[in-house]
Order: structure tokens, then C-alpha cells, then sequence
């Protein structure tokens, strides 16, 4: 694209793509590159969300996979901590299967915020919500996450955790989650309130729930969990 970038003529094309995004991935890593350095928090938002646009009811299993695309392909995004950690946030909490997206990547998340948390004041930018719950919390706690066993065998322990218990172990019967076999796990863990680097939330029965991002990976047990049909 020569001149300046036609957004419309992109959403477009995304909404396209993204009724077959295995089929078209190379186009949309192609399109992705083409706009990467006028990439900005808005024109961002048309490529992750052009899938749920377009009705893919697969939407989720990919949208983390348009981030890391952005990512790599924008050196403009690259330098912009504050910038590449809000867009991770959008897709972090609009995905599913984060381990899977991944798998054919070399984007390390552990790396990626552990960068950027050096720069950017990420427990400033909760919002009165997330805040105030961040402010409640003691300064020792448990946290705990629901795994997989493929994602337990291989180390992916992961990075958002919350603390309870019930809420993790009620996330492995997620469908979204396509858990192979019978069996799953709760790993349980203790942390300082130090080590949290971000809250998020989202409601369930006009409740919010709540989830801590930490890159702590020390002294975690791990509990047997037989998953539900």
C-alpha cells in the first residue's frame, strides 16, 4: 500500500481474511506488514477485531496470533512499551487457547511483559474497579490456576492466576479450552502482592471475578482434578 493506508480498504480485507484464517493466514501476516509502522492503539483494534466482525466463531483461537503478528511486523510497536502492553491486554482478555496460539511462535510472553513491565506503570493503569480490588488484596496470598495436562507435562504453567480456588478449577471444563483426555490440575501457588503486575476482570452474572497477571513461577503444587463430561 502505497501513500496513506486506506483503514476501510483494510477492515475490509481483514473481514475477508478472517472467514478462513488458516487458509488466508499468510495474507493476513502479508496485510499485517504492509500497515505496521502507522499502527496506533485505534487502526490496531480494526485487525484484532475483524473476526468477530465477520461472525468467525472461532474468533478467540486466533486473535492473540494477530497480536504477536502486529507485534513482530511493527518496529514502531516495538518501542512503544506502553502501547504494546495495552494491545497485549485487548487480546489477552478477548482470547482463548493463548498455549495453543503460541505453539508455532517464537513470542515468549514471560519476556515480552517482563520488558515492559520495567517501563511502563502497569498497576497505573487499572481502573476503579480493578484498583480498588488490587488495593484490598494482604500483602501474602494464594493464587491459583487451572492447567491442562499437555500444558502441565510441557511447563506452561502460564500467567494469569486468581485466587479462588473453585474459579480455577471450573475453568478447566471450559469448552474453549479443548482439554484433551480426563484429567486436568489446579496449581495453587503463594505470592507477594509485589508480584502482581496486572488485575483483570470479567463479569459473570453481573459479578465481576477477577485475575492477576504474575511472571512468579516458584514452589507450585499441583492437584489432580478429573474432569467433568
Amino acid at each position: 500500500m502505497e501513500g496513506k493506508i486506506n483503514w476501510d480498504a483494510v477492515d475490509s480485507h481483514m473481514i475477508e481474511f478472517m472467514k478462513d484464517y488458516q487458509a488466508n493466514k499468510h495474507k493476513i501476516r502479508e496485510l499485517i506488514a504492509e500497515v505496521a509502522e502507522d499502527i496506533d492503539g485505534q487502526t490496531a483494534k480494526i485487525i484484532l477485531y475483524a473476526d468477530s466482525v465477520c461472525g468467525n466463531p472461532e474468533a478467540r483461537n486466533h486473535r492473540f496470533s494477530l497480536f504477536v503478528m502486529m507485534y513482530e511486523a511493527s518496529e514502531r510497536l516495538r518501542n512503544d512499551d506502553s502501547l504494546a502492553y495495552d494491545l497485549f491486554m485487548v487480546a489477552y482478555q478477548n482470547s482463548s487457547n493463548i498455549y495453543r496460539q503460541l505453539q508455532d511462535t517464537p513470542f515468549d510472553v514471560r519476556g515480552f511483559l517482563g520488558s515492559v513491565s520495567t517501563t511502563v506503570p502497569v498497576n497505573g493503569k487499572l481502573d476503579e474497579i480493578s484498583g480498588a480490588w488490587y488495593i484490598g488484596l494482604p500483602n501474602d496470598f494464594t493464587v491459583y490456576r487451572g492447567l491442562s495436562k499437555a500444558e502441565k507435562d510441557e511447563g506452561q504453567i502460564g500467567i494469569s492466576w486468581t485466587t479462588d480456588a473453585a474459579y480455577a478449577e471450573k475453568y478447566l471444563h471450559l469448552k474453549d479450552n479443548e482439554v484433551e483426555g480426563n484429567i486436568g490440575y489446579v496449581a495453587e501457588m503463594r505470592i507477594q502482592k509485589s508480584d502482581v503486575i496486572a488485575v483483570l476482570y470479567e463479569y459473570h452474572e453481573d459479578v465481576p471475578c477477577f485475575e492477576i497477571i504474575t511472571l512468579k513461577q516458584e514452589d507450585i503444587m499441583f492437584h489432580e482434578v478429573k474432569l467433568k463430561d
